[in-house]
């Protein structure tokens, strides 16, 4: 029994890991490559003022830097309106091998996720759901509050834990097309994902409470 009990602790363990890191690959996705979120913000952060573009146009190229990095395109990055530096280049490579390894978990981990979740159904054990919810939920309540005191420092860490060069930081007299990245833009999405990923978690808890209440009752125990 004592070492079922513990199995079943590693499972719940591993397996709110991998759903935990799926949940979030998922919203950053949703967040990245449904285009209404940059197109609905264009006008309020003030893009249009920091370019000679109309809107349409700053939306077109920024739609093909998202088409850059979709991990089924393997082509050159274009964007048509801006000429891109060295370095403006290597940093969008070096974004697009991070969104490759999240776009290649996304693919993959189902394929090892959802034996998982069956054997944990067909078990009536459902102990992942509240785990997983309660580790992401943690996350995110950080990183908001973190967010919300400076959001520019939360920002520039990203930066640096994800990129070993400073490519990341351009000069927009150099590189133009920065300025169709605002801050405000990040901000947006940061602000999306926390709140997605939040309530998503808090949907897991609710769902481990409902089930774990169903199968007791239909057992007899309460």
């Amino acid at each position: 029994m004592r070492l079922y009990l513990s199995l079943s602790r590693k499972k719940d363990i591993i397996l709110s890991f991998l759903l935990g890191f799926f949940v979030i690959d998922c919203m950053i996705m949703v967040v990245t490559f449904i285009p209404i979120f940059y197109d609905m913000q264009i006008e309020s952060s003030g893009i249009l003022n920091l370019v000679t573009l109309d809107k349409q146009t700053i939306a077109k190229n920024f739609h093909s830097i998202v088409h850059y990095l979709s991990f089924f395109y393997r082509g050159e990055m274009i964007v048509p309106d801006f000429v891109l530096s060295q370095n403006a280049l290597r940093h969008f490579q070096d974004v697009k091998n991070i969104f490759d390894i999240l776009e290649i978990y996304l693919i993959i981990s189902p394929f090892i996720i959802v034996p998982f979740i069956i054997s944990c159904i067909k078990e009536h054990h459902f102990h992942f759901l509240r785990l997983t919810g309660t580790l992401i939920l943690s996350m995110m309540i950080i990183i908001g509050i973190a967010c919300l005191i400076d959001f520019n420092q939360v920002f520039t860490l990203m930066h640096q834990i994800l990129f070993r060069n400073s490519y990341w930081i351009m000069d927009p007299s150099i590189d133009p097309v920065i300025n169709i990245f605002p801050e405000s833009f990040f901000a947006l999405l940061g602000g999306l994902l926390v709140s997605g990923i939040a309530l998503i978690s808090v949907f897991m808890i609710g769902l481990y409470y409902y089930l774990r209440n169903h199968y007791l009752k239909k057992e007899g125990n309460i």
